[in-house]
């Protein structure tokens, strides 16, 4: 429930900025090996400490906006609503793309397409949670951790050309692969602790069965944050000082 953070719109501000640090090859368009090769060594090198002259903050923490995952009928016997807040994610230092293609000179013919995985992307979120289930009401807030383990993704999309050179995104689709997802749900019953161990041991072990709900919420919240990123970047740079 907690990755409705924008880790992988940062990805793109590694190859963002009218200039890269001397220590970094600037690419040809198209040049897939290339922009693989200086893109990661960009997250390699600034991961931590962030590259202010390409608008590159440190990607080991960062922090993400407020919000809201639901599953579940609230007419029906089963409902839940998480609504999150001070939320911060971890691990996107580590981010490794494998694959990059796209950024044709022409940015109206570009098609870009990039891969990517983290083996580990944790967060920390204080959460409040309201449930129904039969004649129960839960209504409950604490501070929960998360792990998404072995995290993948693949994001492509399209560049609309504007005045003066620069471009904007649109058309993005964003899909998002786990191996297995960890949750420490602290304080869920503060009344009965033992029947909060319960619960987590039982979202830990059934988490494919929870995930299913909160998957196309995540993946969508997670578009709409890494296209408004995205725009912020290519807005503030021309395409072509992107590249040699």
């Amino acid at each position: 429930m907690h990755l409705r953070w924008i880790c992988l719109a940062l990805v793109f501000q590694i190859i963002g900025g009218n200039q890269l640090p001397p220590d970094v090859q600037k690419c040809r368009y198209e040049d897939e090996k290339c922009l693989l090769r200086t893109s990661n060594a960009l997250i390699k090198r600034y991961g931590k400490t962030g590259l202010p002259e390409l608008s590159l903050p440190p990607l080991n923490v960062l922090k993400v906006r407020n919000g809201e995952l639901e599953g579940g009928d609230p007419n029906g016997s089963l409902w839940f609503k998480w609504i999150l807040t001070n939320h911060w994610v971890y691990g996107t230092e580590n981010i490794t793309l494998s694959r990059i293609r796209g950024f044709h000179p022409d940015p109206g013919r570009s098609q870009v397409e990039i891969h990517g995985r983290a083996p580990s992307l944790r967060s920390k979120v204080h959460f409040e949670f309201l449930s129904k289930f039969l004649t129960l009401n839960v209504n409950a807030s604490g501070e929960g951790d998360s792990d998404f383990q072995n995290f993948r993704f693949i994001t492509k999309f399209s560049f609309s050309p504007e005045k003066e050179g620069f471009v904007k995104i649109y058309n993005l689709d964003l899909r998002i692969e786990i191996d297995r997802w960890i949750q420490d749900i602290q304080n869920l019953f503060v009344s009965n602790t033992d029947l909060t161990v319960i619960v987590n041991e039982w979202i830990n072990k059934n988490w494919k069965e929870y995930w299913v709900d909160f998957e196309p919420q995540v993946t969508a919240e997670m578009k709409l944050e890494f296209t408004k990123r995205l725009n912020s970047i290519f807005s503030a740079i021309p395409y072509k000082d992107l590249f040699l």
